[in-house]
């Protein structure tokens, strides 16, 4: 919510430049102008047919090794490139290592000798390359193609790194991780930038431009601002301008690193972050943004030229006892509470009990890892045992249902299991079923006396908490991933091409500029973090994704941030995008087919029948409005009759009358002076400026006057048509338990004092914040929030669902590997503490950092594709509100 103010300011100005740009450039285009054809210069065409499939075009060059087998030169030589680009850059990371283990010295030679070779055969393509492009015309073509984008990364690719064998110079060594750039000839991926980048020039030079004054401007108020913080280390950081600009553009990126700012720089902080961000991060996002749409524009095209497929095949109209049962365990997705077939209502209530089965379990597995819960004997351990062998039960019951059921599940007879012990085999080894074996086996292992649960009892608990991935058969989420990947396949290798390129080379430019920084932080000096490849790459990736837990860098390693900050951090999370609106897609089309299915499985009696009732459930909904309407407008016409004074003042309220808007504009202005009033209050030099009387006479005066609209309210109510005429409607409605805790708290304080009771008079000083609410009557926020949630509801459960298993399963596994790092300092002893800091790591921000390895591959996971998933019900929610706004501003207009 918070973020939405900036991000519609960043995005209603990007949108206003790209418009008067797009302007501009049709009208260019009415006079015969191009401006993209005059940049665009003629491509160099090589004529020789070996060049060619050097840059991956197919069937120019095929060797026949058999009849009916032939090797493509273009496909030989992707994967030797593939091979050898992969072995170069791992023989640079395990070289960065100090204290190599003496069983990876063969691999290290074999890796030695494979960097040998790509040396020399990426030299001998680079001097191929000149010689075939001056043989085609004259020597200007060689040129050309040296001064070119391939031509220079060919170039700095082969020479750069076999110089690094006569001078064995680390930033030498460095150069093989540009060979990953070579494979840009035949994914294709980064050549997209320089069409993204010229579409978006219109954006990029005014927004760009403006983020620039920006940063320069709020840098130059942070240096006077806080050169003189009595904190040293925040003098620190701000001691000139330009060393203010790092912290700022931090800041203006939204991060927020530093926080013992005085009061003026806490000022300019929040100005940066309520202003600022929304227009600095538009150039940082559009390549990003503009990589993401470009590959999604190229997955609509395929998609619109693919066949569609039939539609599912109708099910008989009568059912064995074996179909009965899976479409008993299928529960709401095939069964209906209303139906009037009780066994439906019962499978959906089952769904509900497995639902809460799973979530007490859970729960009870969490509480289970904190110290002194649950000591041998104590009524909390017997609650636990209690549970779980209820729950195994419950758990043993269904699996076996479902193994009876397997046969009848679609899926297995899609890919080749007919026969019913196929069909069985097939879901005894499927994922969801191995996930159901291990919630209950360590319960029998423990029941039959097996030594593997005494051994193993901390992890076979922990299996517990992943009885969540079972209720992915109910709420889909995990089983969409799979098809978003499997739908966007090609999507995901580009991006991913290009997240991983700009990670490595960024990496090893961080061990670069790194590796040898002694300033300690937390312990730790940035030498041991970026010491190696190997530790320095999780730290980079987490920079990557825009936070900076980490700031004492280094100049020259400030320098590779801002790089990354412009052009890095936007690509990077491109496959979190993909991910995240993939998932979305992919959850309504199931939703869709899910929907279709029950209406092809529908027998011909069960559509009257719900036809019947759809009908009937109308007329009744009809009627009964229709009545309301009436009773409503008879009322109406009792009240003006008996009551013109509560008519009166139900004008007066609701501003249809010259003093009622006069009120209402005062009532404004005292709730904003109220807010301002507590929050001086806070203030010891504006409480000893305006003096205790002053403000508590302010207090009382606004107070009364709350009062008065509060019982005035109440008084009218039932002779007000908003409220249906009934006092009720307005004291239960979210406005009058509004008007009621503004003004309660000061008349309680004042019978409390008055009655000589001794109390904490902060808790009623507080509540008088809550007078803020009652701006929702001027602008309806919170209402428009209402409508948002409710337009996006079905979405949130499922991806909801998929951001709990996401926060619980990262949870467990920073639990088990972090809760005796003493870095940690305590953050992952028990689950709680663990998902308290993982739901922070979740929302962009790395309040922990220094890993172990098994947390760094944790890390990982999470910046590449937790994060995203995690985001998907915020950006439900943001995208739900900004159509919202938009409805309302377009009904505005009509």
């Amino acid at each position: 919510v918070m973020a939405i103010p900036a991000g519609a300011l960043g995005n209603a100005f990007s949108e206003l430049v790209e418009k008067e740009m797009n302007d501009e450039e049709a009208a260019e285009q009415q006079d015969g102008v191009d401006p993209e054809a005059q940049t665009q210069k003629t491509p160099l065409k090589v004529g020789v047919d070996t060049v060619r499939c050097l840059d991956g075009e197919r069937e120019v060059k095929t060797y026949p090794v058999t009849e009916d087998f032939a090797v493509d030169l273009a496909d030989a030589w992707f994967i030797l490139s593939v091979l050898l680009v992969a072995a170069s850059s791992l023989y640079f990371i395990l070289g960065t290592l100090r204290n190599l283990p003496s069983r990876l010295d063969e691999l290290l030679f074999v890796l030695a000798v494979l960097d040998v070779i790509a040396t020399v055969t990426f030299s001998v393509e680079y001097i191929y390359r000149i010689r075939a492009a001056s043989s085609v015309s004259s020597g200007l073509s060689s040129l050309r193609y040296i001064v070119s984008g391939f031509g220079i990364i060919d170039g700095l690719c082969a020479l750069i790194p076999a110089f690094g064998y006569v001078y064995p110079k680390p930033f030498l060594r460095a150069f093989a991780t540009l060979r990953i750039l070579k494979l840009e000839r035949y994914i294709g991926a980064f050549s997209s930038f320089k069409q993204i980048l010229w579409q978006n020039r219109a954006v990029l030079s005014v927004t760009g431009g403006a983020a620039a004054v920006m940063w320069v401007i709020f840098s130059t108020l942070m240096y006077y601002a806080e050169r003189k913080n009595p904190d040293p280390e925040m003098a620190s950081h701000y001691s000139s301008v330009s060393t203010s600009m790092w912290v700022t553009l931090l800041n203006l990126s939204g991060e927020a690193p530093l926080c013992e700012y005085t009061t003026a720089g806490k000022f300019i902080s929040a100005l940066m972050g309520l202003i600022g961000v929304g227009f600095v991060t538009i150039p940082m996002g559009v390549l990003g943004s503009g990589f993401q749409d470009l590959l999604e524009q190229e997955e609509e095209a395929t998609a619109s030229t693919a066949p569609k497929k039939p539609g599912p095949a109708v099910e008989p109209q009568w059912m064995t006892f074996r179909q009965l049962v899976y479409k008993f365990l299928q529960g709401s997705a095939a069964n209906q509470v209303e139906d009037l077939n009780r066994w439906e209502a019962r499978a959906v209530y089952f769904e509900r009990l497995i639902f809460f089965t799973i979530f007490v379990t859970v729960m009870a597995a969490i509480m289970e890892t904190v110290d002194g819960f649950d000591p041998p004997g104590s009524f909390n351990r017997q609650v636990l045992d209690v549970i779980e062998i209820m729950a195994t039960l419950l758990f043993t019951v269904e699996y076996g249902l479902r193994y009876f059921s397997a046969p009848e599940a679609p899926e297995w007879a899609a890919r080749g299991y007919v026969s019913d012990s196929a069909a069985r085999w097939s879901f005894a080894t499927s994922i969801s079923s191995i996930i159901d074996l291990c919630a209950i086996a360590p319960y029998y292992l423990a029941l039959c006396g097996s030594s593997l649960a005494d051994q193993y009892d901390g992890e076979l608990r922990m299996l517990r908490i992943f009885r969540l991935l079972t209720l992915d058969k109910y709420i889909p989420s995990v089983s969409l991933i799979g098809r978003v990947f499997a739908k966007h396949a090609k999507d995901f290798q580009m991006a991913a091409y290009a997240s991983a390129s700009l990670w490595l080379i960024f990496s090893a430019l961080m061990w670069l500029t790194e590796r040898h920084d002694t300033t300690e932080v937390d312990d730790l000096t940035m030498a041991q973090r970026y010491g190696t490849m190997f530790s320095a790459m999780p730290y980079t990736l987490v920079h990557l994704t825009g936070d900076y837990p980490l700031i004492d860098y280094d100049f020259p390693a400030k320098c590779v941030l801002f790089l990354a900050l412009l052009f890095a951090v936007g690509v990077v999370s491109v496959p979190t995008g993909l991910l995240a609106s993939g998932f979305t897609q992919e959850l309504k089309k199931f939703r869709a087919e899910e929907r279709q299915k029950r209406v092809d499985a529908a027998t011909t009696i069960e559509r009257a029948i719900i036809s019947y009732l759809r009908r009937r459930r109308l007329r009744k909904i009809t009627e009964e409005t229709k009545a309301q309407s009436m009773n409503l407008k008879r009322q109406k016409d009792i009240v003006k009759k008996d009551n013109p004074n509560k008519i009166k003042m139900v004008d007066f309220l609701e501003q249809k009358t010259l003093a009622g808007r006069v009120w209402k504009k005062v009532m404004l202005l005292l709730i904003i002076l109220n807010v301002l009033a507590v929050i001086g209050e806070s203030m010891s030099w504006v409480k000893e400026a305006l003096g205790s009387d002053f403000l508590n006479g302010f207090e009382l005066m606004s107070v009364l006057l709350f009062t008065f609209e509060y019982l005035a309210n109440v008084w009218s109510a039932n002779a007000n048509i908003r409220y249906c005429f009934h006092r009720r409607n307005y004291t239960l409605s979210f406005f009058g338990i509004v008007d009621l805790v503004t003004v309660a708290p000061f008349w309680v304080q004042s019978a409390m004092y008055l009655s000589g009771m001794q109390f904490n008079a902060f808790i009623f000083r507080i509540a008088r914040l809550l007078r803020i609410l009652q701006l929702e009557d001027f602008v309806e926020s919170f209402t428009l929030l209402d409508d948002a949630w409710r337009s996006c509801r079905e979405t949130m459960v499922a991806t909801g669902f998929m951001a709990l298993l996401v926060w619980v399963c990262g949870a467990v596994l920073f639990y088990e590997f972090e809760q005796d790092n003493p870095a940690m300092e305590g953050a992952f002893k028990d689950l709680p503490s663990s998902m308290y800091f993982t739901i922070i790591f979740l929302g962009g921000e790395w309040a922990k950092i220094d890993f172990t390895p098994g947390g760094k591959i944790v890390c990982v996971i999470y910046c590449v594709v937790g994060i995203g998933l995690y985001g998907i019900p915020i950006g439900a929610v943001f995208e739900a509100f900004s159509d919202v706004l938009a409805d309302e501003e377009k009904a505005e207009d009509e």
